[in-house]
């Protein structure tokens, strides 16, 4: 369809590999059909200097998706889960509470578009 053949988009996709432009391929997951209907977005607080630790603490509780750290602003970190019933909500937000994190939002997430961005296509 681009012209180029098998090995040409190997060899590219192997440079981009090696120089860490692609970290690596995550699967597109429609949480709802596997069961997971409920997306949440916790909005949170933690102390800059515990931002990084913390972070790798929260990608490990159970049905975390992301965890985004932010630079700026008072709501430094962001973390979506998935749960199957209203009950994991509650659950996931004392484990995050646990943590030393304070939540000041619980968002329900309806869809998310992901793509590359266009300079890439």
């Amino acid at each position: 369809a681009i012209g180029c053949s098998p090995s040409t988009i190997t060899k590219r996709l192997d440079k981009l590999k090696s120089a860490g432009i692609i970290k690596g391929y995550t699967p597109n997951i429609d949480y709802d059909v596997a069961g997971y209907p409920l997306r949440v977005l916790f909005i949170c607080k933690v102390p800059i200097t515990e931002r990084g630790d913390l972070l790798e603490e929260v990608v490990e509780l159970p049905g975390v998706v992301t965890a985004t750290e932010l630079m700026t602003g008072n709501h430094n970190l962001h973390i979506e889960m998935v749960g199957q019933h209203n009950d994991d909500i509650t659950d996931m937000a004392f484990s995050i509470s646990k943590l030393g994190i304070q939540i000041d939002e619980e968002v329900l997430v309806k869809n998310e578009y992901l793509q590359p961005a266009s300079i890439f296509a």
